[in-house]
């Protein structure tokens, strides 16, 4: 059986082998609802055991993967949320106790989560040099 997501519908596809064509043609035999999680009622009572739990199956995969795709999103996302967040702050925005609380935490994991990947948190500034003693570029001021 083949599963495919196809319009706002998740269709189940069966393959059927016609001798006088000799060729094999799909037939639709199960369509549910794109969003659902796992298998409808209707799916059920069409389709045998095992071809549900295949649905489930794939439901559940693409589940995962649409939770890790909306995650590595957020990341995209994550350094414009925090400059607007500034400017909002900049532009005298009232923020209330909990909500302070809430946005420390969320630094703090961030924190924490940038540490454990082996992210240093310190800033890094240019450092100058001294002049060095053959450097001509600096005036003497000794007369």
């Amino acid at each position: 059986m083949q599963i495919r997501e196809k319009g706002r519908k998740v269709i189940c596809i069966k393959t059927e082998y016609v001798p006088e064509k000799k060729r094999t043609f799909g037939r639709v035999v199960a369509s549910q609802e794109k969003g659902l999680s796992t298998a409808s009622d209707e799916v059920c009572q069409v389709l045998n055991k095992e071809e549900v739990d295949e649905l489930n199956l794939w439901l559940s995969k693409r589940s995962e993967k649409r939770s890790v795709e909306d995650l590595e999103r957020s990341l995209s996302i994550l350094s414009r949320v925090l400059n607007k967040s500034a400017l909002a702050l900049d532009d005298s925005a009232q923020l209330d106790d909990q909500e302070v609380s809430s946005i420390i935490d969320g630094l703090d994991r961030l924190k924490k989560s940038l540490r454990k990947r082996g992210i240093k948190l310190t800033r890094q500034t240019e450092k100058k040099s001294a002049a060095k003693k053959g450097d001509d570029s600096q005036l003497k001021l000794d007369d």
